[in-house]
């Protein structure tokens, strides 16, 4: 008599998380909780002080043994998490050092939070800020729903020292834990016949508007509802990206980014966001008078801010308003300015860009059904409703326990 056994399959379920004590960095990728830093640290600082349990009290800054990052000056910086176990975080809370005169001088201004299950395609997942410089910043992450392997807690702009020390950092979470799910064995009086599988074929056409760029007095969110701008590092937390979308020649965006040839410095970008994707034809930078202006630049697009496409390479000397033609035959949700080079040097390492305004010329482009008679491209949807066949007298494999 012959025995079937079916493929044991993995399933997860959600279950609290608790944070644990450590004692040293670990190994990201490895069976345990782990922490590794971005960048260069300060002498004797470990990422893993972080999470040792020790804080300051109100009477003794000294008192905790905090992380303590010390790049130059605004650069990013922070801390990678990993869990074997994908993470839902919901909330994270850090005790910055303030430095032994009482003033907050080891503190991040604003930053991003970002996740991904492999180390390397991260995604944004919150943008945070902190005007108060308060010791105590707390990230709400209540509307992240994803669970995932790998988080990077970063700085984008420290206050005063240009430093950002972490006394400790506690993280609110649940977790995916695997369980098995075995298959049993039953004996059938019957034949069962393998089913098939159907295939549809579903006809769209692309509907193109006209792009009318709003003017903003804030940056939004990117991934929302509505058109919204970003920087990854600000030069000045006061000039933020939606004053090179705000009609007022008086403010500018203030880019940092590293100079040409330091490519261990991260680059600076400004990015815009729009919920139907754009088929840009052009875009217009109006520089800051005098200086800080682009001389090298890529222009992107992507449609999840993780994998870009390279669309035009800005080389100019102009400083002067310039209009740079695209004419990218792909719509993407994200753009991005990647500057490579600036004529304002900051220091010996960084530059800053200055945009007066940028103005996109572009057409929405949507995706709608259409028919076999009148359309741009198709899908075919394939669904399947197999089985396996036995015959009479086998057993099969049926559901069993859950553990």
């Amino acid at each position: 008599m012959k025995l079937y056994k079916d493929t044991i399959r993995t399933y997860y379920i959600e279950q609290p998380w608790t944070q644990p004590i450590l004692s040293s960095n670990g190994v990201l990728g490895g069976d345990s909780f782990a922490v590794q830093g971005l960048m260069a640290n300060e002498p004797g600082d470990e990422p893993f002080r972080a999470f040792d349990g020790i804080k300051n009290n109100s009477s003794n800054c000294y008192e905790g043994t905090p992380y303590t990052m010390k790049p130059t000056v605004s650069s990013p910086q922070g801390i990678i998490l990993y869990n074997p176990n994908r993470l839902n975080i919901t909330n994270i809370w850090i005790q910055q050092d303030y430095g032994g005169d009482n003033v907050m001088h080891y503190t991040s201004v604003a930053g991003d939070v970002y996740g991904c299950d492999d180390g390397h395609s991260w995604k944004l997942l919150k943008s945070y800020t902190n005007p108060s410089f308060t010791t105590s910043l707390t990230i709400d992450m209540s509307d992240n729903t994803g669970f995932y392997k790998y988080y990077k807690i970063t700085s984008t702009n420290c206050y005063s020292a240009r430093v950002w020390s972490m006394n400790e950092i506690e993280l609110t979470a649940t977790q995916l834990v695997p369980c098995i799910q075995e298959e049993s064995t039953h004996y059938i009086d019957e034949d069962v016949i393998e089913s098939f599988t159907e295939c549809t074929r579903k006809y769209y056409k692309y509907q193109y508007s006209t792009f009318v760029q709003p003017i903003l007095s804030a940056n939004g969110t990117l991934g929302g509802n509505s058109f919204a701008v970003y920087i990854n590092q600000l030069g000045d937390s006061s000039c933020v990206a939606s004053r090179a979308f705000d009609n007022n020649a008086s403010t500018f965006a203030l880019i940092l980014g590293p100079r040409e040839g330091y490519p261990d410095y991260p680059n600076g970008y400004i990015t815009f966001y729009n919920p139907i994707p754009l088929q840009v034809s052009a875009i217009t930078i109006v520089p800051r008078s005098g200086y800080q202006r682009i001389r090298k630049g890529i222009f992107q697009g992507s449609n999840d801010n993780i994998t870009w496409s390279d669309l035009y390479t800005i080389n100019t000397t102009t400083n002067d308003t310039a209009t740079y033609n695209i004419n990218s035959q792909d719509a993407y949700k994200y753009h991005r300015i990647w500057i490579v080079q600036s004529d304002y040097t900051a220091n010996y390492y960084y530059y800053y860009t200055a945009f007066t305004q940028l103005d996109i010329t572009a057409q929405e482009r949507l995706v709608v059904e259409s028919t076999e008679s009148d359309y741009d491209f198709y899908k075919d949807i394939y669904t399947y409703k197999a089985m396996k066949s036995y015959e009479k007298g086998q057993y099969y494999g049926n559901k069993s326990t859950i553990r």
